[in-house]
């Protein structure tokens, strides 16, 4: 193996590659579901443009507020 394949090699592995998805945004799509003192039977949604460096804490934020996450997708 050359040594420029084995360096490209190992920063693949290292997650440094150019094609990396650490530093791309990603769109959360979620709902609210209607008040139950509400006689609208509608749901709410809304969507979030959050990088990957955030992902898991705004997931979780949304879930404590009782928000349902309908899909995350790469923005």
């Amino acid at each position: 193996m050359s040594e420029e394949a084995a360096k490209t090699g190992a920063a693949a592995l290292a997650g440094s590659s150019a094609g990396s998805s650490r530093g791309n945004l990603y769109r959360i799509e979620v709902t609210q579901p209607p008040s139950p003192n509400s006689a609208v039977v509608r749901q709410s949604t809304a969507e979030y443009i959050v990088p990957f460096n955030q992902l898991s804490k705004k997931l979780q934020q949304l879930n404590s507020q009782g928000r349902k996450v309908t899909g995350v997708s790469p923005a």
